[in-house]
């Protein structure tokens, strides 16, 4: 079962379909957060706090979009939270409040990541199916869950993903996608 399909039915008061929501959403957020986070207890501690926020509320939204989105809207707030709280303990422990000291991301960073984002856009615009590959595969979906999604075999898969990195590799080195 899908994520939104298990909160339709805890919506509606199956405490299995509850039951199972927790656990895969609890499954699929360690291994997000595990992945951005260092300290694995930092991770666990934080996926507990979006759970929590997630059971306190879910029964009483109304999605305009999926649950699923939401859902890791909430996880990545939290997360982004998390790094937050860390750079203003960092600057705390530096006894410094100087508003003109280096800050934490570096330039070097900044310009990747914006090159990052602008090759996943060209990306999208050449093949939509390798963008969608690469993001199912970054939050933490199962193999079988994308195969599902995107109606295609595993093999297929594997052979997509590869090709959709290769891809954001090149448009990495060269700026262009090809």
């Amino acid at each position: 079962m899908t994520i939104n399909t298990l909160h339709r039915a805890a919506q509606n008061g199956d405490s299995n379909a509850e039951g199972a929501l927790f656990a895969l959403l609890s499954a699929r957020f360690r291994y997000f957060a595990e992945h951005k986070i260092e300290s694995r207890d930092d991770a666990e501690e934080i996926v507990q706090e979006a759970l929590k926020t997630i059971l306190d509320k879910y029964r009483d939204i109304e999605f305009t979009t999926s649950f699923a989105a939401w859902a890791y809207k909430v996880l990545d707030n939290k997360i982004l939270a998390y790094f937050r709280r860390s750079t203003v303990q960092r600057e705390r422990m530096k006894g410094s409040t100087d508003a003109d000291e280096t800050p934490v991301m570096t330039v070097e960073e900044t310009a990747l990541e914006r090159q990052l984002l602008e090759c996943l856009r060209k990306l999208h615009a050449a093949n939509r199916r390798h963008a969608r590959v690469l993001n199912l595969h970054y939050l933490g979906f199962t193999v079988e869950e994308i195969c599902r999604r995107v109606d295609v075999t595993r093999n297929n898969l594997y052979s997509l993903l590869h090709r959709a990195r290769a891809r954001l590799a090149d448009c990495l080195e060269t700026g262009d996608m090809s």
